[in-house]
């Protein structure tokens, strides 16, 4: 079992800009609000618990946590009960999990997008559907997948998000930023500029789809590499029909063979 027994309440030291709705990777001058420790938040390989004099659990004041359990697509990690005890919200889910340990690729921070954006279509009329502020809300599951696990759950003392949007959207950028810095260095550069979902994704997607160009461009590069290296003895020994034409293209090349 894994347990995190100070996780900080963002997923890194950079903050929401009060005055913005916009990710600001200025550091924050004001000591946290929130000292976390293991009576307020445990997250562990098949249970996690908050406290509720610290966080703020959607549903608790009307007695319905199914919201928690809500699992609209397989990007969220099953969570199999949710209940309250002792001032506590108790989540459990028979599937394992494991903290993030490898870089996370470009395709899955698109397929988290998407898959945020079907459970937020999708949920019931009067809810909403957000992320656990920070990197903390993702783990891996058994197979070494990236899932979503906490959601509708944020610190009471929240004052620089605007709205559970921004939630999302941080929770997004702090795990790109600890886990896939290539991407966040093209990010940063845009940083002021992403305002929702939407935004992110339309500088991830121009990354993404610029490596596989680089790739691609690489991969002919070589074939014509070698395609001229294998060419080079047909031109100087091979049959005249062949090795004529060849002459002529490697020319400057063969005069010194």
């Amino acid at each position: 079992m894994h347990s995190r027994n100070k996780p900080k309440v963002m997923g890194s030291q950079e903050s929401l800009d009060s005055k913005k709705t916009s990710y600001s990777t200025s550091n924050s001058k004001s000591k946290p609000e929130l000292e976390l420790n293991p009576e307020a938040f445990v997250l562990g390989e098949h249970h996690a618990y908050f406290s509720l004099n610290h966080f703020h659990i959607d549903g608790v004041k009307q007695g319905s946590l199914s919201h928690l359990t809500f699992r609209p697509n397989s990007g969220l990690h099953p969570i199999d009960s949710a209940s309250f005890d002792h001032e506590k919200l108790h989540l459990n889910f028979d599937q394992s999990t494991k903290p993030i340990n490898r870089k996370i690729k470009n395709q899955e921070i698109l397929n988290l997008i998407e898959q945020v954006r079907h459970a937020q279509r999708n949920v019931v009329l009067g809810q909403e559907f957000y992320l656990y502020p920070s990197a903390l809300a993702f783990v891996l599951n058994r197979n070494n997948e990236l899932k979503i696990l906490l959601r509708n759950i944020h610190p009471h003392h929240e004052p620089e998000a605007k709205s559970c949007t921004q939630y999302t959207l941080r929770a997004i950028l702090d795990l790109i930023k600890e886990h896939q810095p290539n991407l966040w260095a093209s990010i940063e550069r845009n940083i002021k500029h992403i305002y929702t979902l939407e935004d992110l994704h339309n500088v991830i997607q121009p990354n993404l789809f610029l490596k596989k160009l680089g790739r691609l461009t690489w991969t002919v590069f070589i074939y014509l590499v070698l395609l001229f290296m294998l060419s080079l003895p047909i031109a100087a020994y091979g049959p005249t029909q062949i090795s004529e034409p060849l002459k002529k293209l490697y020319y400057p090349v063969l005069l010194s063979v």
